[in-house]
C-alpha cells in the first residue's frame, strides 16, 4: 500500500519519503522531528489540508492512532472531502492494523473516484483481509472491468504483518544471501514462492498474518498464519495438502526461518 501525493512537487517528494519509511519502517526520531517541521511549514505556507494530511501520515509512523485520526479528519474537512486525503487515511489505518475502519475509508475514497486504480486496489485488499467474500468478488470484478486484468489477490494471498516494525527489522536482518546458511532462500523469496500455492490450495480471497516469534533458541522466526474462516476439518485437509507441496518442492530445506501454519477464524 502506498500513499498518494497531491500534485505540488514539494508535497509529492515529501509523500515519496513517507512512503519509503512506511515500506521499510526504518527511520529515526530525528527523521520524525524533521518531517514534522516540514509538514507544519506546508500547513502554514502551502496548503492547510495537505499539511494536516502529512501530519496524519507522520502520526501513523509514530503509531499514534489518536493524532493520526485527528489530522486526517481535519484534512478531509478542510479539503471538502478530497478523495486523496480519504485514500491516505485508509492506507494509514491499514498500516496500523485497523482494517475495518480502513475498509470504510477505502470505500468512501472509491465512491468518490471510481476510476482511480489505487483506490480500488486497496478496497479489494481490505475485503480480502476482512473475509468479505461478496464485497471481494464485487470489487475484484470492478477491477477486471477497469484494468482488463484479474486482481493479483485472485492468484496470491495478501500477506500482512501484525507489527510492521518487527517484520521489517526481520527482513532487513536476513536481506542478503551471505546472512543465511548455504542453499537457503531469503525469507521474502520464500513468501513470494509459496504465495500462489497457498492461493491455489486454500482458495481466494485468502490472507496470511505474519508474526515474528522467537524459537527455542530465542532466535526470531517468521510465522505465517493462513487465515481460514471455513470448516475446521476442511481447513486441516488443505493445510496437509500445502505441507505436502512444500516438502515436495524442498522448501523445508531452503529455510529455517519461516514456519507456515493455519489459524482458524470464526465466521
Amino acid at each position: 500500500m502506498s500513499l498518494k501525493p497531491q500534485t505540488a512537487s514539494e508535497i509529492s517528494s515529501f509523500a515519496d519519503e513517507l512512503n519509503h519509511f512506511l515500506l521499510t519502517w526504518d527511520f529515526s526520531d530525528f527523521d520524525l522531528k524533521r518531517l514534522k517541521k516540514k509538514a507544519e511549514n506546508i500547513k502554514k505556507n502551502v496548503d492547510l489540508a495537505d499539511g494536516f494530511s502529512l501530519l496524519g501520515m507522520i502520526g501513523c509512523l509514530e503509531n499514534d492512532t489518536e493524532s493520526m485520526r485527528s489530522y486526517f479528519k481535519r484534512a478531509i474537512d478542510q479539503s471538502g472531502g478530497d478523495h486523496l486525503h480519504i485514500f491516505n487515511y485508509a492506507v494509514c489505518l491499514g498500516y496500523l492494523g485497523l482494517y475495518e475502519e480502513a475498509y470504510e475509508q477505502a470505500l468512501k475514497a472509491y465512491e468518490k473516484s471510481r476510476l482511480d486504480q489505487e483506490c480500488l486496489d486497496i478496497l479489494v485488499k481490505f475485503t480480502c483481509i476482512l473475509n468479505k467474500k461478496d464485497a471481494f468478488e464485487k470489487y475484484a470484478r470492478a477491477w477486471h472491468k477497469l484494468t482488463r486484468k484479474d486482481h493479483w489477490s485472485k492468484i496470491s494471498p495478501f500477506f500482512f504483518p501484525i507489527k510492521q516494525e518487527d517484520y521489517h527489522a526481520f527482513l532487513k536482518k536476513y536481506s542478503k544471501s551471505e546472512d543465511l546458511p548455504e542453499g537457503h532462500l531469503l525469507p521474502i523469496d520464500i513468501l513470494d514462492a509459496c504465495g500462489p500455492a497457498i492461493a491455489r490450495i486454500f482458495g481466494t480471497p485468502i490472507s496470511v498474518v505474519l508474526e515474528i516469534m522467537p524459537n527455542s533458541s530465542y532466535e526470531p522466526n517468521l510465522v505465517a498464519f493462513v487465515q481460514w474462516f471455513g470448516d475446521m476439518e476442511e481447513g486441516m485437509k488443505r493445510e496437509e495438502l500445502f505441507e505436502e507441496w512444500y516438502i515436495e518442492n524442498n522448501y523445508d530445506l531452503k529455510t529455517d526461518l519461516i514456519i507456515f501454519s493455519i489459524e482458524f477464524v470464526g465466521e
